[in-house]
């Protein structure tokens, strides 16, 4: 059984003073905190007691927040059932589809979120390769 993330990511070597590396820094920087506000306010909405990040939304309130498309419901059903993710494993995908959602500035949690949120899951399950 999967019930665990890791997640891992790849960037090339690059140079701090080439300005490309700044420009994306910078567009990143700006994505991740666009991000935090949506969860900040979607928190506030709730009411006292809500998670204000992703990370740690649970419960109703996550079922609110991460609410799926039916095509979305299905895929994470589905890659569910395929890779015998437990309770925790799906809670932990819904959470990271609701965090790329975000980063997308998406009110619902489509398919493309569930599927990257799979994939995340998936690589950060390999094992690696000698």
């Amino acid at each position: 059984m999967t019930d665990r993330l890791h997640f891992l990511s790849w960037f090339p070597i690059c140079s701090r003073s080439d300005p490309n590396v700044r420009y994306h820094l910078w567009i990143t920087s700006a994505r991740v905190a666009k991000a935090r506000r949506f969860q900040v306010e979607r928190a506030a909405k709730a009411g006292p007691g809500a998670a204000t990040l992703n990370a740690r939304a649970e419960g109703r309130f996550l079922e609110e927040a991460a609410a799926m498309d039916q095509t979305g419901h299905t895929l994470l059903t589905r890659a569910a059932e395929a890779a015998g993710l437990t309770a925790r494993g799906w809670t932990r995908t819904l959470r990271l589809a609701r965090a790329t959602a975000d980063l997308d500035g998406s009110d619902q949690v489509r398919r493309v979120h569930v599927a990257e949120a799979v994939v995340y899951r998936r690589v950060g399950t390999l094992e690696p390769t000698a």
